[in-house]
């Protein structure tokens, strides 16, 4: 998340850089994601820009490193032909108006709705 006075800009490269040690331009805003956990009626929100231009070798981070995460077992680019089987998040990524998003450079923000977790 936000770290200090960091912008939404500075928070998407360093989370990136941490999570995937890439390095990207950060590009349009293209979805918010709403939800409400019930235990603690806590609203959430999630801001998803578009990363461009990566530079750098992906790797997963291993523990005691600053974007380690167990549940992350894997990071890599893959082909959209290769969706099938494989656990991503969000699952928006798996329709086809991701891609038609993607394809036409994220051309508006869109609001992915609001869920009850």
């Amino acid at each position: 998340g936000v770290e200090g006075s960091e912008t939404w800009a500075e928070t998407v490269k360093r989370e990136t850089r941490e999570e995937t040690s890439l390095d990207i331009e950060v590009g349009p805003l293209a979805y918010v994601r709403e939800w409400v956990t019930p235990f603690n009626n806590t609203h959430h929100f999630e801001l998803l820009f578009a990363g461009l231009n990566p530079s750098g070798e992906i790797q997963v981070e291993v523990p005691d490193s600053p974007g380690y995460d167990p549940r992350t077992t894997h990071t890599g680019f893959i082909h959209r032909d290769d969706l099938e089987g494989i656990s991503v998040w969000p699952r928006f990524l798996r329709t086809d108006q991701f891609w038609t998003d993607r394809d036409a450079g994220f051309p508006e923000t869109r609001h992915l709705g609001f869920e009850h977790a």
